[in-house]
């Protein structure tokens, strides 16, 4: 005669620890899926053709009050670069009015090293001083340099003042 047949042994139960352990697992996961797409929605806002008059217009809404900031003509994107016809922001005091200028398109250009970086900076400053290198009003004074140390990195980056053509005209020859 065969053994009594009762209901099937029950499975083992896992433990609250484990349970625990793979809700938070999937929550963690949720939650990276959910600022993945986040992220992923602001760069295409951010691409859009309107994304700078919305940024200017909601910029426009936090100042405090008594300030207003008004644009005019705007074209272009927060990420590729933009065009704005006239902008101005009022004060109570002051008011700073700007027209015909083009906002720069920091995420779209091509990456930069450090070295080209560098050279641009140097360059810029050197521009901005009529290429005096020396002195209290000079291109290492204004970068926080050594006149050497700017002479050396110019010298290391291939940085040369060609020679204009007036000067080249008077050269003898």
């Amino acid at each position: 005669m065969p053994a009594p047949q009762g209901p099937p042994p029950a499975p083992p139960r896992r433990s609250r620890l484990r349970r625990t352990l793979r809700a938070l697992a999937w929550s963690f996961g949720g939650l990276i899926v959910l600022v993945l797409a986040i992220a992923a929605g602001a760069w295409w806002w951010l691409g859009s053709d309107q994304s700078l008059a919305a940024a200017l217009a909601r910029a426009a809404r936090y100042l405090p009050a008594g300030h207003t900031l008004e644009a005019r003509d705007v074209t272009g994107s927060v990420r590729a670069g933009g065009h704005i016809g006239w902008l101005r922001w009022q004060g109570p005091t002051l008011t700073v009015p700007r027209s015909e200028f083009e906002s720069p398109a920091p995420l779209a250009s091509s990456p930069v090293t450090l070295e080209d970086a560098e050279r641009d900076h140097i360059l810029r400053a050197l521009e901005q001083t009529g290429w005096v290198i020396g002195g209290t009003q000079g291109a290492a004074a204004r970068l926080g340099l050594k006149r050497t140390s700017l002479v050396s990195t110019m010298r290391r980056l291939g940085i040369v003042r060609l020679a204009r053509a007036s000067q080249r005209d008077e050269a003898p020859g």
